[in-house]
């Protein structure tokens, strides 16, 4: 498709202003004003292609800026783990110990000291306490309990508020396990249930916009902070609306308006309407309960319909209560199968007088409820029982309830190793206390918790004598939870011999520095009685990584590659001058695809015969191109230029010379790689980047053109910017005669509109008068029809 020429914008030239065209003349005033007005309009297209272009071209430097800076953080980064100018990363060593004890020792890094290790006396511990502490954590036991008795529960459980805010509705769910037998707990819970319904759209929660206040027997809403929207209540469940007296006349029109905040909304609560009376075991019939042994799973119902007829025929309170025990216990060896010799895996104990129901195991099997209907799951349920309880602790449970004595105080300080970790009160959980004893860096503590074993562990974050778990009075709160403790870790004792010298070193860690080789000690050997035996020894050799030199050196050759690759692609590619960045008007006549086909053609060519990239790929020649002795240590490497002209000055690599050079002449690679630049170097060279090893060379080209320091840019980052360098996205020369063009094209805009309002106003006053002359001549041929 071909597609010439420049025109201007295709959309209407009076923008979104109401204008009749030639109502009296019949003139199309639009087409004529957009003749007299397209000299300005070409120049607008004109700017913005030329703004195209810049974009376009800056996006290329960018590219190329782009692979230098990626180079040079890979290869010359004291961070990479492929520092080519780093002398560390030429020096590493792959280290073998040597002797029957080898798999307890292991080493690297690299020495020139003679190590033997003779024997390890001690390992490293770090300090440890391990205590059950002095918490609740026995069987798993309900509260009171009487299935012969009536039960009160919340009448609101599971019952609904609906509430507008703005455009849209949300009801919240009065949670089932809920206590909400007063006005004040139900406050609590309409607020809990506000807080955690998202506002569609934002981070807000309903809870910012709404809350609700308990007042003696009334609740009050009202809209907190400046809602800036509408707000009702728009509906309720029937038990709800019974028990806060809203009838459904109060929800016409809308609902209520609970946004006045000089006369919030209130209602009175009906008490008797919160709580209703039930028999226990018609509660419990078809209830379930998840109960959880040794991590095998299973649902139980707590009553069957069957179950619940056969209780109703026993007259007497005990045997009710010790025939729903039957039919429990039944259940649970149904569900978990009996031992081998008969005997239950878990049995069901009922207290005489409180009528509490004990689930009792054996201490090292673990039983604890994860999940259940709402109304017999949850701290105010028939039981008692919480989602965690059972005959392990449950760290969800707050201090009070584990059975943490305050003392009358509202709040305790928990301090390990005389730290304070936090200050605690009656409703914090075990588990945000020991999340906090974990994320203590000053006190150097792990705390964890085994259901296994039933106990906390405490472990030092360090390893050595200097480590410590420190909890001292046994009512303060660390004292409670986890026992008094004063445990110090163990320093490692270790046998050396160093250049013919013996020594026995004591070191707080079992990963020890000697002279430049890290030895890593797990397990202990070579004592005998006090005596070293000479047979225990573990002895090292080592030679170069030559494997991870020569991947780090073949794969920079490659990355090299690429760039002469893009650079020498971007400066000898021949643009089309036939392909132009695109106007609106043009793109509004060709498909999608089009436009992408057309624009990749515009794009190719952009930087063709660009100085700058003629300066930095003869930089880059250079470095891998020396001549005399330099040359000849490259190519003795198997690093080279090749062979075609075609290839812009890539090198080539012969990987085996590369890793005979590595294993004869570690310390030669290295020179050629790394060797710093001196004032006996070439003078003649173009720059005095050239001067040392290929890498040392390269980093002087890196910076020369893609610094993105802030003080002096590269050549190419000063001129295009870079996204690796912020400051230089908005401070570039490219950016600078951008920001001119949108001056320029701000400066046609006015005139332009200036134009067409010019000539609009001019075309609205002919219009007028031919008007005008249209209705005298009306008037005059009526005149003259009437004399007539």
């Amino acid at each position: 498709m071909a597609v010439s020429g420049v025109s201007g914008s295709g959309t209407s030239i009076y923008g979104n202003r109401n204008v009749l065209s030639g109502l009296a003349s019949g003139m199309d005033t639009e087409s004529m004003i957009e003749n007299m007005t397209q000299a300005t309009r070409i120049k607008i297209a004109q700017q913005n292609q030329k703004k195209t272009l810049l974009g376009w071209k800056q996006t290329a430097y960018q590219g190329i800026s782009s692979q230098l800076i990626e180079f040079s953080k890979k290869y010359m980064d004291y961070q990479s783990p492929t520092n080519l100018l780093s002398s560390a990363f030429y020096d590493q060593s792959i280290v073998t110990s040597v002797g029957k004890n080898n798999a307890l020792v292991s080493a690297s890094g690299k020495t020139n000291s003679k190590v033997e290790i003779n024997g390890v006396k001690e390992l490293a511990t770090s300090a440890t306490h391990s205590a059950a502490g002095r918490l609740q954590s026995g069987d798993l036991v309900t509260k009171d309990f009487d299935i012969s008795k009536k039960l009160e529960h919340s009448k609101l459980a599971g019952g609904t508020l609906s509430f507008q805010y703005g455009s849209t509705e949300y009801t919240i769910t009065l949670s089932k396990g809920a206590d909400l037998s007063d006005p004040d707990k139900l406050a609590a819970e309409i607020n809990k249930q506000l807080s955690e319904a998202k506002i569609s759209g934002t981070d807000s929660k309903l809870g910012d916009k709404i809350s609700v206040k308990a007042e003696g027997d009334k609740l009050k809403f009202e809209v907190t902070g400046d809602a800036g929207n509408e707000v009702k209540l728009t509906g309720a469940g029937t038990t709800v609306k019974e028990a806060l007296g809203l009838t459904d006349d109060k929800f016409n029109n809308g609902g209520i308006n609970l946004a006045d905040k000089n006369s919030p909304f209130s209602t009175n609560v009906i008490k008797d309407k919160l709580i209703e009376k039930q028999d226990t075991a018609e509660f419990l019939t078809n209830k379930k309960i998840t109960f959880s042994f040794n991590g095998q799973k299973k649902e139980v119902t707590l009553l069957t319909d069957a179950e619940l007829a056969t209780l109703k025929t026993i007259t007497d309170s005990n045997g009710k209560n010790e025939k729903f025990k039957e039919f429990l216990q039944k259940k649970m060896d149904d569900a978990f199968g009996v031992n081998a010799d008969g005997s239950k895996k878990i049995t069901i104990n009922r207290n005489s007088g409180n009528g509490r129901l004990t689930f009792q195991t054996d201490a090292d099997n673990i039983l604890k409820i994860t999940g259940g209907d709402e109304d017999v799951v949850g701290e105010t349920s028939v039981f008692g029982f919480q989602n965690g309880d059972g005959n392990r602790l449950n760290l969800n449970n707050s201090l009070e309830k584990l059975g943490v004595k305050f003392n009358g105080k509202d709040s305790m300080d928990l301090v390990i190793n005389g730290v304070k970790i936090g200050t605690y009160k009656k409703d914090a959980t075990l588990s945000q206390v020991m999340r906090d004893i974990n994320a203590n860096k000053e006190a150097g503590i792990n705390a964890s918790y085994s259901e296994t074993s039933n106990k906390f562990v405490l472990t030092s974050k360090e390893t050595g004598a200097g480590s410590k778990v420190e909890i001292t009075g046994a009512d303060s709160l660390a004292g409670q939870l986890f026992g008094e403790a004063d445990e110090h870790g163990k320093d490692a004792v270790i046998n050396v011999t160093v250049n013919g010298e013996e020594k026995e070193l004591t070191r707080p860690s079992n990963e020890i520095d000697i002279d430049g080789l890290k030895v890593t000690i797990s397990g202990t050997f070579g004592y005998k009685d006090g005596k070293i035996d000479p047979a225990e020894k573990v002895t090292f050799t080592s030679k170069p990584d030559t494997d991870k030199m020569f991947e780090a050196i073949k794969t920079m050759v490659e990355d090299y590659n690429k760039i002469v690759e893009s650079v020498y692609k971007e400066m000898t590619t021949k643009p089309n001058r036939d392909y132009q960045p695109l106007t609106d008007e043009q793109k509004k006549e060709m498909s999608k695809e089009q436009i992408e086909k057309w624009e990749e053609k515009a794009k190719e060519g952009l930087l063709f015969a660009d100085t700058q990239l003629r300066s930095l790929h003869d930089a880059l020649r250079f470095v891998f191109n020396p001549g005399g002795e330099a040359g000849a240590k490259l190519r003795a490497m198997g690093i080279e230029p090749t062979d075609n002209y075609k290839d812009g000055g890539k090198i080539k690599l012969d990987e085996s010379k590369l890793k005979a050079a590595l294993n004869s002449n570690p310390e030669g690679v290295k020179d050629a790689f790394n060797a710093l630049a001196s004032d006996s170097a070439d003078s003649s060279i173009m720059d005095s980047s050239s001067k040392g090893g290929v890498i040392t060379q390269l980093k002087g080209v890196m910076d020369r053109f893609a610094s993105t320091s802030i003080t002096k840019p590269g050549i190419l980052v000063a001129h295009a910017g870079s996204p690796s360098s912020p400051n230089s996205m908005l401070r570039n020369a490219m950016k600078t005669e951008m920001d001119s063009i949108d001056k320029i094209l701000k400066n046609l805009d006015v005139r332009l509109k200036k134009e067409i309002d010019r000539y609009n106003s001019q075309f609205t006053q002919l219009e007028t008068l031919i008007s005008q002359m249209n209705a005298q001549s009306g008037q005059l041929a009526g005149l003259m029809g009437g004399g007539m």
